[in-house]
Formats: structure tokens, sequence, C-alpha cells
């Protein structure tokens, strides 16, 4: 014999109620990962008539998602007529759709409609996010970008206002904060400093004496002269490295992150060896942006050796590979000497006769915003927001219900096979007084045709009471 209870109408509570997950991805691998699939979408502005051979398509990450992999021009056009319609005066707007908008405030958003213009879409499945990303947490990075986030209102900010986030649709849209030109994108420059005799004499003044194993810098400064600098648009400020010192840096001016590298070329002489016959020099380079050493950018091991006896001159020359910068950074780029020598201490100085000249040649170019978040170090996070739904059943056992068990413990013989059945079994004694009291560990909800269909564990055996009712409280999410 099973006890069943119905329950009332007022025993059964609804209660709705949001949860968040916070998701932070880190570059292509995970973004690609089979139970991720962030696609990046990049879409293009072109008026030139639609060639299906020749037109550019997006670069998607992954394209194993897409098949045919969609045309550039049309993720532009597909994130301009669903997004920013509605916020232009191009012919291409037709008006005909609410562009989503995630605020209540008086709407404003910006669209760039120069040819050329580049949009980037972060694609994020809704398995991800549930019902809407949780407004204000989104966070974009990559290993040279400021931080991108949202603010509360649907906005991308980063400095700047420079997109937008849909939050119940997952569309994430991203453009360089240049509107109206194109040519402001990708500028290059390069500049050289060249140094006198006196001035390199005088930067080398800063680390001598070298002892044995000791490795010493010294900057591109210390009074160097502007040789060639290339730089129509104010990208790089150089005016530091004319002061005296070491630890000397030019500033990269650009608002969007920038690739450099640098060629160091030079020559340097040994003073006269006393005690020793011979001595072992290593040249390194040390790079700092913002004042943290740069191990891509720093050659980290020497990139030559040098064995001089008693004293000589020798050339160096070093090019670097590329590597990023971000916006409004200080880079010091710093030759450094290692003394491998086991005797005493060494000195180093310039040649009376000094060619070539010691010179820095630095080259690079202002990347756009999209291009630094096609890169594999670019990292999301952001916090998902799933509506669940907590029923709690009140299940209430009044004094004079369910004052017996179904134990097979307490019969006085085994008659398992028919308890269920008759409900006569013999008791032991204690079991069959006024004072007993059964416990309550397990609670059974049952539909309408008697079929268990949940089960609630009691943390601890709860005694029923002859003189009160007892409520326990079920709560189950779905």
């Amino acid at each position: 014999m099973i006890a069943f209870k119905k329950f009332k109408s007022n025993d059964i509570i609804v209660t709705p109620f949001t949860v968040n997950k916070n998701f932070t991805f880190y570059g292509d691998s995970e973004f690609t990962a089979s139970d991720v699939g962030i696609d990046r979408l990049i879409g293009e502005k072109t008026s030139s008539l639609f060639d299906p051979n020749n037109d550019p398509t997006t670069g998607i990450l992954p394209s194993s998602n897409y098949n045919p992999v969609p045309y550039k021009r049309s993720i532009y056009d597909t994130i301009y007529q669903l997004y920013y319609s509605n916020f232009t005066n191009s012919p291409l707007g037709s008006g005909s759709y609410n562009n989503s908008l995630q605020s209540d405030l008086i709407p404003s958003r910006s669209f760039p409609e120069y040819e050329g213009a580049e949009v980037m879409v972060f694609s994020i499945p809704q398995k991800l996010f549930g019902n809407y990303i949780k407004p204000g947490s989104l966070l974009l990075t990559s290993s040279v970008l400021s931080s991108i986030t949202d603010d509360g209102e649907g906005n991308l900010v980063s400095n700047t206002y420079i997109g937008n986030i849909i939050y119940d649709e997952g569309i994430v849209t991203v453009y360089s904060p240049f509107t109206s030109d194109s040519t402001t994108e990708n500028s290059t420059f390069n500049f050289t400093r060249q140094g006198t005799r006196q001035a390199v004499q005088n930067a080398l003044a800063t680390i001598n004496p070298i002892a044995p194993n000791q490795t010493k810098y010294y900057s591109w400064g210390s009074g160097f002269f502007n040789l060639n600098e290339v730089d129509t648009d104010n990208l790089i400020s150089s005016t530091p490295l004319s002061t005296a010192g070491v630890e000397k840096f030019f500033t990269y001016q650009g608002t969007t992150p920038g690739v450099l590298r640098y060629i160091i070329r030079g020559r340097l002489k040994i003073g006269a060896l006393v005690g020793q016959p011979s001595a072992t020099l290593g040249l390194s380079t040390k790079v700092t942006i913002d004042g943290v050493i740069s191990s891509e950018a720093s050659s980290g091991d020497p990139f030559q050796f040098v064995s001089v006896f008693s004293e000589g001159i020798f050339n160096f020359e070093y090019t670097s590979n590329y590597f990023e910068v971000p916006p409004n950074a200080e880079v010091s780029i710093n030759l450094g000497i290692l003394n491998k020598s086991g005797g005493p201490s060494i000195s180093v100085s310039s040649p009376s006769y000094q060619y070539p000249f010691d010179t820095l040649f630095v080259e690079g170019e202002e990347t756009s915003l999209i291009n630094a978040l096609t890169g594999s170090n670019t990292t999301m996070s952001f916090e998902s927001a799933l509506d669940i739904h907590e029923t709690q059943y009140k299940c209430t056992l009044e004094s004079d219900e369910f004052n017996y068990s179904l134990n097979p413990t307490l019969l006085s013989e085994s008659i398992s096979s028919s308890i269920l059945e008759s409900g006569s079994a013999t008791y032991v004694e204690f079991a069959t007084g006024s004072d007993f009291t059964p416990f309550v560990t397990t609670v059974g909800l049952y539909n309408d045709e008697s079929e268990l269909v949940a089960v609630g564990k009691l943390s601890q055996p709860l005694p029923t009471s002859q003189t009160t009712d007892t409520t326990i409280l079920i709560n189950i999410d779905r």
C-alpha cells in the first residue's frame, strides 16, 4: 500500500528568476572549439558591381560553418540593414527594421559608410548566452588592444564609441573609430636615429665598466640626432631620444595598435685588456613597452658573440621581427653587452674612426582595429543570462496523517513480498505503541497516473508530529 496525498492549488508556487554564468574564451582554439563556435566575420563596404569570382569573402573563423563562405559585402550590407539602417542617410537604409535597440534612452548609432570601410562581427551561439548577454558584462581584448567594453546600453567603447552589442541575439559589431576617411588607417612611418662619435661615447660611459658575467644596456639616445624621419601622420614622437641617459624611449602615438620592427647597427671598441689575453662579448637587445620587457620584441639570447684579443674593434647589426605595440605606447630599444670573460671588468667605447655610424632604424604602420581583433590572442568574456523557473511544492503532513511506516525493518517476520498489498503485517512491539513516531527521509512526487516523477531527499530524518502539522518544502528548478 502506498500513501498518496493530493496537492491543493495553493501548495504549488512557481517563481521565475534569472541565473548568470561567466564565460571567457582565449584565442582561436577556444573560439572555434566544437562546444563553443563563436564566429568572427569581416564585412566591407563595396560599391562596385558584384563579381562572384573576384569579390573577397569574409575570412570567417571557422569557415567550416558556412558553405559557401559569405562575401564581405554581404556581411556589411546585412549588418547595416539589420542594425543601422534607421540611423544613416544612405539610400541603402530602408527603415523597415527596428534595428534591435538595446536601450530605452534616445537611440543614437553611427556606422562607417566610406568606401572600403570594414566592420567585424562576432556571432555568439545561443547555447552560450541563453536568453541574452548580461548588459555591461562584455570584455574584448587582444595582446595590443585597449579593452573594449559595453556600457550596458548596447554600445561598445574603447576611449570612444566603436560598435554595438545586441544582447538578445548574441551579435557584437566592431569597427574602426575612423568614420569619414579610410586613408587614416594603416598609416606607415619610419625614422632613423644616427649618433655622432661623441654621442655614442656619452651613452657608453653610462654603462662602463662591465663586470664578468654581467650584461649592461644602453639606449639610442644621449644626444643622437635625426638623420631621416618619414611620419606624415605624426604617429611617432621621438623627442625623448634626444636626452641623455639610459632607457630612452620614443612614443607610438597611434589610436589603434601598431606593428613595427627595428634595425640596429654600429661599431664598438674594447679597451686594452689587463691580465687576460682575450675577452668574449655577447650582444643582445632589450625592448620595453610601457616599461615592461617584451620577449616578442627583444632578441632574448645574444644575437652575436665577439672574441677580442688584447684590444679590438668590431661591427654589429641586428634586425628584429615585427612586433605589436598598443596605442600611446612608450618603446625603449636598448643594446646589451655581456662580458662573458672570466677575468676583470672591461670597458667599451666608440672608435675614433666611426664607420658605420651607430644607427637605429625603426619602421612600422598603424593597424586597423579589425586586424587587432582577428589575431590569435583575442580574448572575449561575458555573462550569460538564462530565465529559469523554480517550483516550490508544499507537502503538509497533518497530525493524523502518515503516522505509520512501511519500512520492512519494522516487521516481526519477513513478508516483503506482500506488505504493499495486504497492509496486515505483524509489526514489532515498539512500533505499535501510541508513542511511536516514524521519521521521514524521502518524499516522492507523482503524476496523475501514480507514476513517480521526482524524489526529494531530506538532509536528515525528520520525525513526524502527532500534535502539530509538519510541512516539507521541495524546490525544483526547471
